[in-house]
């Protein structure tokens, strides 16, 4: 979005000589008049993600080109919308699909979303994915 830029010149009021004039706000007549104003750079996700990297891994930073890694993401994933889900790492969710596949009898997941804390929705989710994956039994350990 482009800012209305305004600037302040004096101009008389009405009813007033040229020589009382006042400050009031004008547009401004072009570009060159205006001051040149500093670029303003905001972190993005991209950003965050390697700050969180480095700090967390620092002996990341000297295995590779970091600037250039970034760049690469921004060229990979640029203008795309994402969506970064909190919470479950692969074992947990793995944890879970046993959870319900060992309890799924063909009609209760509605039982099933309440003993485990989790929604119906999440419960039948879980099947179709069990179902895309051909996951029909859950080992027995």
């Amino acid at each position: 979005m482009a800012k209305s830029t305004r600037t302040l010149r004096p101009t008389p009021a009405p009813g007033k000589d040229a020589g009382q004039a006042q400050a009031t706000a004008q547009p401004a007549e072009s570009a060159a008049e205006l001051p040149a104003q500093p670029e303003i750079w905001e972190p993005d996700l991209v950003d965050a993600i390697f700050d969180y990297l480095l700090r967390e891994h620092p002996a990341v930073a000297g295995l590779t080109d970091v600037q250039e890694l970034k760049r690469l993401t921004r060229e990979q994933f640029g203008g795309e919308k994402a969506y970064v889900r909190r919470g479950r790492d692969a074992e947990e969710q793995q944890r879970r699909l046993e959870q319900v596949l060992r309890l799924f009898n063909g009609r209760n997941a509605s039982e099933i979303a309440r003993r485990l804390g989790i929604g119906r929705a999440t419960v039948y989710r879980l099947l179709k994915q069990a179902r895309r994956d051909r996951v029909s039994r859950v080992p027995v350990t």
